[in-house]
Order: structure tokens, then sequence, then C-alpha cells
């Protein structure tokens, strides 16, 4: 049985149509029975290969769609399906087409949320060690892979405030922390999907969708003021996570 948390109705996780329109990854958005399809496909490899989390995968999606390096065919991310080590790599059958399938779409639904500014959630993995520890290991993969690519940004002063929650969780590491860092999902969540919108708009990756994010402006707003993207959180802890 798959118990992948962190679902939202925003993700249409439970195929309420309301919720699918609510979110601005349209039609792409994958369902829960959708996630759990392609966990059960990642876990039906045999003993002894490496084996990524639906997790993992969103991680790396995520880096891709939010990072400098762009995907010129939404095709390039089954190369997560192409890795020699992966029994799967050479199956010729309706199950890695599917699989295929399902991964073009979650990365598309991940590219329009990130342009709209709302509707991000990371995956949380039930056995992971530290919460969003497999998410975070997806996404440092492509930074690690992509470093020339990525080394603007990692000089910035701001992108530590991006990268530390994400540090944090694949390693353990808390010494480059700001601050004390939270020890609540909820919070860890909040802090990585900030710092996604963050990286997307200002830290040098993809220019966002400029229909979808209004331009900031008016007064300054007080770290504790209601955040005004309307996510219901507190600024600090939306999109002024790295102020």
């Amino acid at each position: 049985e798959t118990a992948l948390a962190g679902l939202s109705e925003d993700r249409g996780g439970d195929g309420d149509p309301a919720a699918a329109r609510s979110d601005p990854a349209g039609d792409a958005a994958l369902t829960e029975l959708d996630f759990d399809w392609l966990d059960g496909f990642l876990a039906s490899v045999p003993p002894g290969h490496a084996r990524p989390t639906v997790g993992w995968i969103d991680g790396f999606l995520t880096a891709l769609a939010a990072g400098p390096v762009t995907i010129e065919n939404e095709a390039e991310v089954e190369s997560l399906l192409d890795h020699p080590d992966k029994p799967w790599a050479d199956w010729a059958a309706p199950a890695r087409a599917h699989a295929g399938m399902l991964l073009r779409r979650h990365y598309a639904a991940i590219d329009r949320r990130l342009a709209a500014g709302r509707g991000l959630a990371p995956l949380l993995e039930p056995g992971d060690e530290r919460p969003f520890q497999s998410w975070s290991e997806g996404f440092m993969r492509v930074v690690e892979h992509d470093h020339a690519d990525w080394r603007p940004i990692l000089q910035l002063r701001e992108a530590r405030a991006v990268l530390n929650p994400i540090i944090l969780a694949a390693t353990g590491r808390s010494d480059q922390y700001r601050g004390t860092p939270p020890d609540d999902p909820d919070e860890i969540a909040a802090e990585i999907e900030a710092g996604m919108y963050l990286l997307r708009e200002e830290l040098g990756g993809k220019t966002p969708d400029p229909r979808a994010v209004a331009p900031r402006t008016g007064p300054k707003i007080g770290r504790n003021a209601p955040c005004p993207c309307g996510s219901g959180k507190k600024y600090k802890k939306c999109c002024g996570i790295a102020a």
C-alpha cells in the first residue's frame, strides 16, 4: 500500500473537479491514483538496484523546472527512466510508456505552478529519516550535475535562504543554516515552496509567466503580516522567506 503524504487538494490529489480547476497545473496535474501507480512502478525493480522514490523524482523535476537549465523538450524528463542501473530502461512495454507520460505531465504541472507562483507542494515520503529528505536529494542531484549552470545562483547570498532547508533535509547539515531550522514538516514545506518561487522569479531561474505573477508593488510588508499572495501563511514563512 502506498502512503504518499503531501498530496493536497491543490494538486488535484483526490480527483475533485473543483480542486483541479483551482490548480494552475490544469489537466497536467497528477491524481493520487497516478502517484500511487508511479510509486508501484518504481517499486517493481529487483533487489540490488537503485530505486528513486516519487518524492525524489518530484525534487529532481522541480530543480529542472525552477533552475537555470532549460528543458527544450519535455520528453527529456524521461531520462529518469533511461539510467543504466534501472532495470526498466529497456522495457518496451505499455508500463514504461505510461510512466514516461506521467513524468512529462508532472514536470509540466510543476512548471505551471512555478510560473503562477502558487500550488507547488513538495512530496513528503513517509519513509524518510528527515522530512523531505528524498525530495531534497533529488533536487540536489540536478544542482550537482549541472553545477556550472547553477554556480552563478549559488554565489548569491539570497540563494542560501533557498538552499539551506534543502541541504539540511538532504544531508542533515545545519551548519550553514541562517537562524533556527524548523522541524515541523509544514514549516519545512513552506520554506521550500517559497524558495522555489523566489528561485524561479529572482535568482537566475526561468522568467515567470507575467500573466500569472502579479508585480510586487505597494508599501513594505511586515514579516508577521499575512502574505499578500493569498496563501494564508505569514509573509516571513512565504514570499518573504529570503527577506
